[in-house]
């Protein structure tokens, strides 16, 4: 199935139906092999905890300064702690940013998704909420700051910003 799906994507890119990907990676000095795997996905708590102590929010947002900048912008990661550490990051970089969650209570969520949407916060950091069912056709960066073992969920995860939009040329993911 996640064959077939990247397959179609590829063709999707092709015939001009989704936006280009343009990738960079962005590399940890982190072990996953240490990190459980919990239905055929690492640990999330684990996870977020690995990717705190090798200073990922930091890096990320160092990185997206670097390749990202001027791009509306989504971040996946897997524990709410690190979302808000890595909005965080943003923030000191001057990057207007914020982050929702599962948690995030829903008018707060609609205000934050239409404050993303019109482009007064930048970058917009997610705890599994944004994954699927999420349709904003002006992101135009996706960061994936989840390792993950699945396919499908990465492929999710890129999918939020291959939506064709006015002015947009391509969809840059940086995978960390």
């Amino acid at each position: 199935m996640a064959r077939r799906s990247r397959e179609s994507t590829q063709r999707a890119i092709r015939a001009g139906y989704l936006a280009d990907i343009r990738a960079r990676q962005v590399l940890l000095a982190l072990d996953l092999g240490d990190v459980e795997v919990k239905r055929g996905d690492y640990d999330e708590g684990q996870l977020g905890r690995i990717m705190e102590a090798a200073n990922a929010p930091q890096h990320v947002a160092e990185a997206w300064k670097q390749h990202g900048e001027d791009r509306k912008t989504i971040v996946f990661t897997p524990t709410v702690a690190l979302a808000r550490d890595t909005a965080l990051a943003f923030e000191a970089l001057g990057a207007p940013a914020g982050f929702v969650s599962g948690q995030t209570p829903l008018d707060e969520r609609r205000q934050f998704l239409a404050d993303f949407r019109d482009g007064r916060v930048r970058v917009a950091v997610s705890v599994g909420v944004l994954t699927e069912g999420y349709d904003e056709p002006s992101v135009e960066a996706i960061v994936i700051a989840r390792p993950t073992k699945s396919r499908l969920l990465f492929s999710q995860m890129i999918g939020r910003g291959l939506r064709k939009h006015p002015g947009k040329q391509d969809c840059l993911v940086m995978d960390v």
